[in-house]
């Protein structure tokens, strides 16, 4: 479970390259082979 403070860190942290190493590495290694992802706002 991830947690951004708001959509616009969110956005800097999709692309980010590390992010995308990280995704390849659990591809990898196995232990990822789909991901599925909700975006909500508590309170909304």
């Amino acid at each position: 479970m991830l947690t951004f403070k708001d959509a616009k860190s969110r956005d800097a942290y999709l692309p980010h390259p590390e992010h995308k190493k990280f995704g390849q590495l659990l591809g990898r290694l196995g232990v990822l082979e789909d991901a599925f992802v909700v975006d909500y706002v508590p309170g909304s």
